[in-house]
């Protein structure tokens, strides 16, 4: 009997200025200054196998792993706490949940307070926010006026958000997700910030959800709406 041993390739993490697929971890990109971005990690082992001195979490759910800064940020802008994080020496990987937007705009503005160059970071940036103003000026903007602006703690709200975000992006939705769904857009609606346009999106979206808790595909129903929903109030 042949038997074949097969070796695990190490890890490694692209070169400053590039993005890569890393096992485990999605696709991650070199800012610079030792500051890495990207998505939540299927694996933490891969994370833990990177050697990064520190990671920070700015989605708003804390991940389920030991040793994370979590430091929720809005799609609106940065959170305070970033500009009074202190961060050991060595390389530190940023994440939100897709790794597109919050994720990108906080470690640009971690790098730059390691010093990354204002004109290197902001061609870093460059397509990584999307519509998201306010992510794009708080990535370049002082210590000082992110340290001076209120803290959020994200409130019902955007937590319900998250919520869904991971109860969709689950490959196919089983009925326990399904029940996940519907119950988040029930606790969205209960957010006193939320305007009653929003509320009245949130109850149809909670509706169209029990659908889906009794079996209904309308799963790609429930997207559309949710993107509408969006382009409306984020």
């Amino acid at each position: 009997m042949l038997t074949l041993l097969l070796l695990a390739t190490p890890l490694s993490l692209p070169a400053d200025g590039e993005s890569a697929d890393v096992p485990g971890v999605g696709r991650v990109t070199a800012v610079g200054a030792g500051v890495y971005s990207g998505p939540l990690p299927e694996d933490w082992e891969a994370v833990r196998s990177l050697g990064f001195a520190a990671v920070v979490c700015v989605d708003t759910l804390a991940p389920d792993a030991e040793g994370v800064t979590h430091v929720p940020c809005s799609y609106s802008g940065l959170s305070p706490g970033l500009a009074t994080l202190r961060l050991p020496e060595g390389t530190v990987y940023v994440h939100c949940h897709h790794g597109k937007y919050r994720g990108p705009a906080a470690a640009v503005f971690l790098a730059r307070r390691r010093g990354l160059p204002d004109a290197v970071a902001w061609e870093r940036l460059a397509g990584t926010v999307g519509k998201y103003a306010g992510l794009k000026r708080d990535a370049m903007a002082s210590v000082e006026a992110i340290a001076s602006r209120e803290s959020d703690d994200g409130g019902v709200l955007r937590r319900s958000m998250a919520e869904l975000d991971r109860a969709f992006d689950a490959e196919g939705v089983t009925p326990e997700q399904a029940t996940v769904i519907e119950q988040a857009f029930r606790e969205a609606a209960r957010d006193p910030s939320a305007s009653e346009s929003l509320v009245a999106e949130l109850r149809e979206s909670e509706r169209l959800a029990g659908r889906l808790v009794r079996g209904e595909s309308v799963t790609a129903e429930l997207a559309e709406r949710c993107d509408r929903c969006h382009n409306r109030h984020r």
